[in-house]
């Protein structure tokens, strides 16, 4: 059997993953999404990977530049090798959404970054602007996504607002991802997909227990959720170690992921 080709995610409980990897993100706020972008990059550009990132509200271009460069990454923003690049720019240029248009677009990426000596390409998309496009649309370029990207040499995380993702639209998200990320207070973590939907629904439904979701995040109350799953996940795999190699598992095998 051939060892798949793995690359180092920036992510701690990811470790590394192999190319195809389609990987969904929960964020609340700029500086979470902020905290995901910059070591998911950093190991990219570190291992000869092209990197784009599809901004949108809340983390702009701008404010991405700015991060980056603060990170001591603006040389390769410099020289071509990490890309900024707007969601009218991409996603919805003419302010139309076209799944196949952008999946294409994916593609020629892939081919052109080989062409220039890259080993592949690595890409984060801020859905910020979901509800500006029919969700069924949306829903059916993750999925074609999903089967695209793993006959390409290229890595795609997709990030969402959890404040504009009701129960039906995140269990959409989970199936169409092969892992999800979450925030935990204090770093981000991989949740395998049958472990997902239970942990998002606590917190969608933590959150509508309450009109002010300000509140929640002052009260530490969403974080504390999300942590609470967290540890439940860890004692369900026998600890945080099991529950890695369980992960480093679907990195060999995708098929052992709907086991765990």
């Amino acid at each position: 059997m051939m060892v798949p080709d793995l690359r180092e995610m920036g992510i701690e409980d990811l470790g590394e993953m192999p190319w195809g990897t389609h990987l969904c993100a929960f964020y609340e706020t700029e500086d979470d999404l902020l905290d995901l972008l910059l070591p998911y990059f950093r190991a990219g550009l570190r291992n000869d990977e092209f990197c784009m990132y599809i901004a949108s509200e809340p983390l702009d271009r701008e404010r991405t530049e700015e991060g980056m460069r603060g990170e001591g990454l603006g040389r390769h923003l410099d020289r071509g090798q990490m890309q900024i690049i707007p969601r009218e720019e991409w996603y919805l240029k003419g302010g139309i959404f076209d799944a196949r248009r952008v999946l294409s677009g994916w593609a020629e990426q892939c081919e052109q970054a080989r062409a220039r000596g890259y080993d592949g390409v690595r890409v984060m998309g801020n859905i910020a602007w979901l509800d500006k496009v029919d969700w069924r649309s949306l829903a059916d370029y993750e999925a074609l996504a999903n089967r695209s990207f793993n006959g390409h040499r290229m890595i795609a995380v997709c990030s969402y607002p959890l404040d504009r993702c009701d129960e039906r639209r995140a269990t959409d998200l989970v199936a169409t991802h092969q892992f999800e990320l979450v925030r935990s207070p204090e770093q981000w973590a991989a949740i395998p997909p049958t472990e997902t939907r239970g942990a998002v629904g606590k917190v969608l439904e933590l959150r509508d227990e309450s009109d002010d979701l300000d509140a929640l995040l002052v009260g530490g109350r969403l974080e504390g959720a999300i942590a609470g799953v967290l540890r439940d996940l860890e004692g369900s795999f026998g600890g945080g170690s099991t529950w890695r190699r369980s992960l480093a598992s679907c990195n060999a095998n995708r098929d052992l992921c709907d086991e765990i």
